[in-house]
């Protein structure tokens, strides 16, 4: 684990992958003389018009960069005056030319074609260090690779950043700052609803209160109504006994 921790950030700080091809003058043909991997930040391919073209494709056949090859033309040596030798005009046999390309974990190949064929394919499959597949496999992480490592992975590497989801890393001893954002927003909104329901069962105890005393209050009047209408049948039969008597 330590030496694949130890390779994969070798990769995040090389930011440059250099790709020699040879050119052979006499029959136009291009070949590959090395690739390597470098620190420095080195302009990608030439932008100037040329027939030759190169296209570096990633693992899923998108494409990283392009760029154009200039071919270096004879060298010329001037005249020397101190010696008396005369100016002249060197052609090379083969020259070197170097294309200089941002580094990418999903690299894959780089094909030099001119303007209709396919010349050289060469493939850069040995600096791919994200294969695309869903799956977060040994020489991966969540830096090099993203669409396959997630931040829930365990890769060796700690990455809990704020970025709006919620992913406990296992290689982080720390909280991912998301999920405690998340955290607080559900306790918020549980004591919200709790506030909530207290007030609502304030509320219906309340109410609950008020039509109970209004009952009552109904009760006491349709009481005091059927009192005073006994009392005056009382009286009118009290009235209606002493006059039979007289």
């Amino acid at each position: 684990m330590v030496f694949f921790i130890f390779v994969n950030l070798i990769l995040i700080e090389a930011s440059t992958l250099e790709i020699t091809i040879r050119y052979d003058y006499s029959s136009g043909a291009f070949s590959l003389n090395s690739t390597s991997l470098t620190k420095s930040n080195l302009p990608g391919g030439i932008r100037d018009e040329s027939i030759y073209r190169w296209v570096a494709y990633a693992i899923n056949d998108s494409i990283i960069d392009k760029g154009n090859i200039i071919i270096p033309g004879p060298l010329i040596i001037e005249r020397d005056f101190s010696t008396g030798k005369p100016a002249e005009i060197v052609y090379p046999n083969t020259s070197l030319i170097s294309i200089f390309l941002n580094y990418n974990p999903k690299v894959s190949s780089l094909i030099i074609h001119d303007m209709s064929d396919e010349m050289l394919n060469i493939n850069l499959i040995q600096y791919n260090r994200c294969n695309l597949n869903n799956i977060c496999d040994e020489n991966e992480n969540k830096l090099l690779c993203p669409e396959d490592c997630y931040e829930s992975d365990k890769d060796g590497i700690c990455q809990n950043i704020e970025n709006g989801v919620c992913n406990e890393d296992p290689d982080c001893i720390t909280e991912d700052p998301d999920c405690i954002i998340e955290e607080n927003k559900i306790n918020i909104a549980e004591k919200n609803k709790e506030d909530f329901l207290k007030e609502e069962d304030t509320n219906i105890t309340t109410k609950d209160q008020k039509e109970n005393s209004n009952l009552l209050i109904k009760f006491m009047i349709l009481g005091g109504i059927l009192l005073i209408i006994i009392i005056l049948i009382l009286v009118l039969l009290s009235r209606q006994k002493n006059r039979f008597e007289h």
